[in-house]
């Protein structure tokens, strides 16, 4: 992690970026809890207590050795004594709190004697502040407590006073905090007398300064050479432990002694590797910057991780220009939720439209090489509590991120154009027809965690791509075919049941067993499915005419055929399977036998197709439709006949244009053709598809009339 935040710090230092103060190792953050500030007079007693606001909380430091010895931060706990109050309970049951409160054996050990040793040192070392007005607080308030802390519970029963009065003068926010400070302690935070001092103890402004005294002080600490600058100086003997978002507190470096493979030399914590003071503080300061709250979305988001409930935190930014919004790009969610107001070329446009900001960003700020402008891209995991890696850091260039974003493009396109399934509109009874969506490449990693079985009606989720591979397709790095090979096989032995069985769903008039199928999911396994083809060289005008697209559109046809004939002959009673999805699982593996079947299975409706009754029949069904739904729009018989008449119509249209196809697969024959992951996402995608709907004007006999009832 050191070599990663090292590269962050310097492409912040060359952006000549003011960087937040740089903090020493043993300042800390608070963390967000509860915090109550307790205010010391001069003579050492508590004066006032507060609740600190949740806006200055994250902010809150503190002086910590590990987690030890914290100060101005100090905790307590104590076991409930009481039931929490309502708020309407009236001061006589805040009385019996109190008076339970204070007949508690009061341990004056609350306040240790390591932590009054320590803070001994704090005052000798931070003594230099006491000459500036700005900080002077920090060392008045060390004195302070170790003047009131000569007797712990004294001081403890200062503190439940000054709390009590506060939950007795009536304020609202008080009968909460003031419950949990009397029963059960908190974090309580020792500060000067609010106005004593042009600048509080609580002031983050206060870090800088501070870090500054303490890296002073440690001139007589160890000397050596910096393993990362190469710079002769004081080492460090405590790395930071930044509290960050999404990760939680993060150990910059850590050793333990008790592994074997880290403690066979004998050098555990900070004796495995030796960092200065200063570039320990630097790299400090240029992760709190860059992860400062308002660059969320810009310099830094969460992401989803292959694992199931598993997130991961994401850093990135351009050298030179550190806003500009590169997390934005790579990870923004815009899914069919999203465009259930807009279109998917506006979806696509706008991702466009982010590249060309950036790029504009950076040429602004840059010049005419800003192309070679570097990016830095890193994913930080936490493995478990005391455990967090870089699990995918990359370098790029601007120009390099570019030409990924246009590829990227390029293969969300490189799909059947007339693709669409009707789709509920979230919060709402109505359909609405999406085509596949536009994905940020790290949505990938969590769309391929789930896996659908029982036809593509059942889900649960599993393992999925790392974002590291993710990145090696996206930015096109060496073998990147073998990555995209790989990730085709995992999503088709995942989604290929979704797509079958929402396709066939889709041509059934049992519009509730269509409404068992994500859809959402489906299309977006069309998405991925023409970037993977794409990465492997299989481009749209290639594969719509190869073999296994083509069978998978003359599957579609089969359904559409026995849907007709079933409107026609069964009443619209149909099968559980339809005649092409029958053989769709077997055609991803012996697609001659799937087609020989279809073919022997075919007479009966071959025969059906002949007779001019069928015609006959459609006509009948979509003129009584167009008499019932002129007197009633709504009409359910209406719908049910228009439904038959356009499935009849279909089959005729599809089983015409169908004659070409089978011609096609004849001649490039079936029985030798190779069978692989890229053919069974090609017929897949052909089976989804099926033929392309006539241009208005032409006979649209073949168009599918069930989206709007589905």
């Amino acid at each position: 992690m050191l070599n990663e935040l090292l590269a962050i710090e310097r492409g912040l230092a060359a952006s000549k970026m003011m960087l937040a103060a740089e903090r020493h190792s043993d300042v800390k953050s608070v963390g967000r809890t509860r915090v109550v500030i307790v205010r010391l007079a001069t003579t050492g007693g508590v004066s006032s207590v507060g609740i600190a606001p949740d806006d200055l909380v994250p902010n809150l430091w503190t002086l910590r050795d590990g987690q030890h010895n914290s100060f101005p931060a100090v905790q307590l706990r104590l076991k409930s004594i009481a039931p929490e109050p309502s708020t309407e309970q009236n001061h006589a049951g805040i009385d019996i709190l109190a008076a339970k409160f204070h007949a508690l054996p009061w341990s004056p050990t609350w306040v240790g004697k390591s932590l009054r040793s320590r803070l001994g040192e704090r005052a000798a070392q931070l003594r230099s502040l006491a000459d500036d007005s700005f900080t002077a607080a920090v060392p008045a308030v060390i004195d302070r407590f170790l003047l009131a802390s000569e007797d712990p519970g004294e001081l403890l029963r200062g503190i439940a006073v000054a709390v009590l009065r506060e939950v007795q003068s009536g304020v609202a926010e008080w009968m909460r905090a003031g419950h949990e400070v009397l029963t059960l302690g908190g974090t309580f935070y020792f500060d000067t007398d609010a106005g004593e001092f042009p600048r509080n103890v609580a002031d983050p402004r206060q870090i800088g300064p501070v870090s500054v005294a303490l890296a002073g002080s440690a001139s007589a600490g160890p000397k050596g050479r910096c393993a990362l600058t190469g710079l002769e100086g004081s080492l460090t003997v405590q790395f930071p432990q930044p509290n960050l978002p999404i990760v939680g507190q993060t150990y910059l470096f850590s050793k333990n002694p008790d592994l074997p493979s880290a403690g066979r030399y004998g050098r555990a914590g900070t004796d495995g590797i030796a960092i200065g003071i200063d570039t320990v503080g630097k790299l400090r300061s240029a992760l709190d910057t860059i992860m400062e709250p308002h660059r969320e979305g810009k310099t830094w988001r969460s992401i989803p991780g292959e694992k199931p409930k598993q997130s991961d935190l994401m850093i990135a930014f351009v050298e030179g220009v550190p806003d500009a919004p590169v997390a934005e790009l790579l990870a923004t969610r815009n899914d069919l939720d999203d465009q259930e107001e807009e279109e998917r070329e506006d979806a696509e446009g706008e991702f466009e439209r982010r590249t060309e900001r950036l790029m504009q960003a950076v040429e602004a700020e840059r010049g005419v090489d800003f192309r070679k402008t570097p990016v830095n891209v890193c994913v930080l995991r936490k493995v478990d509590p005391g455990n967090h890696k870089i699990v995918c850091h990359q370098a790029i260039t601007v120009d390099r991120l570019y030409a990924a974003v246009q590829d990227w493009l390029a293969g969300e396109r490189n799909i059947p154009s007339w693709i669409a399934m009707p789709v509920l509109v979230k919060g709402k009874n109505t359909l609405r027809l999406c085509s596949p969506p536009h994905l940020a490449p790290l949505q990938v990693p969590k769309l391929s965690r789930t896996a659908y079985f029982r036809g593509g009606k059942g889900s649960t989720e599993l393992a999925g791509l790392a974002a590291s591979d993710v990145f090696h397709i996206f930015l096109g790095h060496d073998g990147f075919g073998v990555q995209a090979a790989r990730a085709l096989h995992l999503l088709i032995s995942r989604y290929g049941v979704l797509l079958s069985g929402s396709g066939h769903a889709l041509r059934a008039f049992d519009m509730d067993r269509a409404k068992q199928f994500d859809r959402r999911a489906a299309l977006t396994a069309v998405t991925l499915f023409g970037i993977l083809l794409h990465k492997m060289q299989r481009d749209g005008e290639t594969y719509m005419k190869g073999a296994g697209f083509k069978l998978g559109q003359f599957l579609s046809v089969a359904d559409k055929v026995h849907l007709g004939y079933c409107a026609d002959m069964r009443g619209g009673a149909t099968p559980p399977t339809l005649l092409g999805n029958a053989v769709v699982s077997m055609a991803q593996t012996r697609p001659a036998m799937a087609l020989d079947l279809v073919c022997r299975r075919w007479k009966p409706y071959g025969g059906w197709l002949r007779q001019p009754r069928a015609r006959e029949k459609a006509a009948k069904f979509l003129s009584d439709a167009e008499k019932l739904l002129t007197a009633d729009r709504n009409s359910r018989e209406g719908r049910e006949l228009r439904a038959l008449g356009m499935a009849i119509r279909t089959a005729i249209s599809q089983a015409q244009r169908s004659a070409e196809l089978c011609r096609e697969l004849q001649e490039i024959g079936l029985a030798d053709y190779p069978v692989d992951d890229v053919f069974r996402a090609e017929l897949l995608l052909g089976y989804v598809a099926g033929l392309e709907p006539k241009s208005r004007g032409e006979d649209a006999d073949d168009n599918e009339g069930n989206h709007d009832d589905a």
